[in-house]
């Protein structure tokens, strides 16, 4: 496991320590073998249970915000515009040759007479216009009088809405939790516990909008669905603020913690 991770990897065996009232945690996984479980919970009474650290992510993503941080420009100037733009990138866009992109997009829909496009509703309404927004790259883009001749960029996002609605509360970290619970790395990694509980915990990665259903949302209305090896299941994120919370699934169903 990188160095790197470590920090977060002993942030979230202290939160199971703390919450479970244990004694510590001792790494397992110090990156020489594989198949190796990241921790021991280590109880007073001296028996252990295996816990193993994951994240929830969106590769792409983490790959588009990477591109855009190296791309730098957050603000385009672009003399013929009549208004100031908002645009919005998405994991599609290339930044290279984006400036000479965003600018053709951009003024083919002010020749349009249109003030705002989204890919969802307008692309149907023209052609051109939906043709050269995919090749910028861009989801959304909206323009206002205030300044003329500029477009300020926003970063690539997670456009899908990940906070459940309350007929089927939590059912997005549902489906993580049960991905990372059915992947043989941590099945085979958590097995052989002799009886005793055993521990997954899964990051939700904050930079993706499935942390929403942990801080807006309602617990889940449904166990999940874990093979034998995995007894108690961890999902945590950071919320707004920064501060963690999440929520936790064992023999008693599920908590906030």
């Amino acid at each position: 496991m990188p160095p790197r991770l470590r920090p977060e990897e002993d942030k979230a065996a202290g939160i199971v320590v703390a919450a479970l009232e244990a004694d510590r945690f001792e790494r397992r996984d110090d990156g020489r073998v594989q198949n190796v479980r990241d921790f021991d919970v280590v109880f007073a009474d001296g028996h252990c249970e295996p816990l193993e650290v994951t994240t929830s992510t969106i590769p792409e993503l983490k790959d588009a915000k990477a591109k855009f941080k190296k791309y730098g420009a957050e603000l385009i100037e672009v003399p013929a515009l009549r208004n100031e733009w908002s645009v919005f990138t998405s994991i599609g866009t290339q930044f290279i040759g984006f400036d000479v992109a965003i600018e053709r997009f951009l003024l083919a829909l002010e020749a349009s007479g249109a003030t705002s496009f989204s890919l969802v509703t307008d692309s149907y309404d023209d052609a051109g216009i939906t043709a050269l927004a995919l090749k910028a790259g861009i989801d959304f883009a909206r323009g206002t009088p205030n300044f003329r001749g500029r477009a300020i960029v926003f970063p690539p996002s997670d456009d899908r809405v990940w906070s459940s609605d309350h007929e089927d509360p939590g059912a997005h970290v549902l489906a993580e939790v049960e991905r990372h619970a059915s992947d043989e790395g941590n099945r085979r990694k958590l097995g052989g516990r002799g009886g005793g509980s055993s521990h997954l915990f899964i990051w939700i990665d904050e930079e993706t909008f499935r942390w929403h259903d942990i801080t807006d949302g309602q617990l889940p209305k449904r166990a999940p669905r874990l093979p034998s090896e995995i007894t108690v299941v961890w999902v945590v994120t950071r919320g707004r603020d920064g501060s963690i919370t999440g929520w936790v699934f064992d023999d008693v169903g599920w908590r906030k913690i």
